[in-house]
């Protein structure tokens, strides 16, 4: 065989194995690309639906910060409160957040190994934590959520004791009010810190009661009818002297700044130390059957951060008010009176 048959030969053989392996190397890239397509095509399903009714508990936290948890209950009306901050009320608008945001969950399959938990920053020290339990007490879901975002509503979720990581289109951090690793879970943005819930229209009797400089002062307005049969109108008691009519306006704002009330936060209901041993003020609302809606008690003064301990016993709570808020109660008879009218000379 001549040599120039011997290169021709060579030449087919080589360019027959490089389309060979340009064939292969186009097949593994294809095969490649099916299986990435197919595992994020995978849906995980993580929870299904959460109704309020069956949950009894939800507990929030980050990491391992076990001091710091947020821990949700229902008192025995059904109420969401918050058991790890002397049972404040929570904002039924956090509870339905928090469980729209943690039900029928379900996204991409994108691991389903430990090695790849560092891609998705979802580790259990690295994460927030939604842990809920059933109606009976018993632990329900506890979703594990990345801070990781690929955008503002796509997060890295899996199950605690799980190793197969979900990519779901869903905002979930903001529910807790936590928007990168470094967020602070705060009670607060949870808690309803309004101190009172009532009726303006059902108070018949309003009792305020102050000690300033040792002396003891007590102002009672009640609704009454001059006759049987009249409307209900507020007095004083005892009447008050003639020439002294009462600015029904007056009640109005008066019940209005009790009613838009809100504490900074809130305190231990045992604790020592608070001032209600001698209280210097103290408010009763009444309702028409002479049944004390609530009582209100002002405590101690905390200078350094310009607010009083107020205790209110529906329910028995202690709350941090601040220091205008408080002196916005502190009214004598003179606020809830007209104005007399000044005879004009002639």
């Amino acid at each position: 065989m001549s040599l120039k048959k011997l290169i021709i030969i060579v030449a087919i053989v080589l360019f027959l194995g490089v389309l060979v392996l340009v064939k292969a190397l186009v097949q593994k890239k294809q095969d490649t690309r099916q299986e990435i397509a197919q595992e994020q095509a995978t849906e995980l399903a993580l929870t299904k639906g959460i109704p309020e009714s069956q949950v009894s508990k939800i507990t929030l936290y980050k990491g391992d910060d076990e001091k710091n948890k947020v821990i949700f209950t229902k008192d025995s009306a059904g109420a969401w409160r918050l058991a790890s901050q002397f049972d404040v009320r929570a904002k039924k608008e956090s509870i339905e957040g928090i469980l729209n945001a943690a039900g029928d969950l379900k996204g991409q399959l994108r691991g389903e190994s430990k090695e790849v938990f560092a891609d998705f920053a979802i580790e259990d020290k690295d994460c927030a934590h939604i842990v809920i339990d059933d109606a009976l007490g018993r632990p329900w879901y506890h979703l594990v959520v990345s801070f990781l975002r690929l955008d503002w509503d796509k997060t890295f979720v899996r199950l605690a004791g799980s190793q197969k990581v979900a990519l779901v289109q869903r905002d979930i951090l903001s529910s807790l009010n936590l928007y990168n690793k470094e967020g602070k879970l705060e009670y607060v943005n949870f808690a309803d810190l309004k101190v009172c819930l009532f009726d303006a229209a059902k108070i018949q009797k309003i009792e305020l009661a102050s000690l300033i400089n040792k002396t003891s002062k007590t102002l009672v307005l009640k609704k009454s009818a001059a006759k049987e049969g009249d409307p209900l109108v507020w007095n004083f008691q005892p009447p008050a002297a003639k020439g002294e009519d009462i600015d029904v306006s007056k009640v109005d704002e008066f019940l209005r700044n009790i009613s838009n009330l809100y504490a900074k936060d809130v305190a231990d209901p045992q604790g020592t130390g608070l001032g209600f041993d001698s209280p210097t003020l103290e408010l009763t609302l009444e309702d028409s059957d002479g049944q004390g809606l609530f009582q209100l008690e002002v405590g101690k003064y905390v200078a350094a951060e310009k607010l009083y301990y107020l205790k209110s016993s529906s329910p028995d709570q202690v709350f941090k008010v601040s220091d205008a808020d408080i002196q916005n109660l502190r009214k004598e008879k003179a606020y809830f009176l007209k104005p007399k009218e000044t005879k004009k000379k002639k």
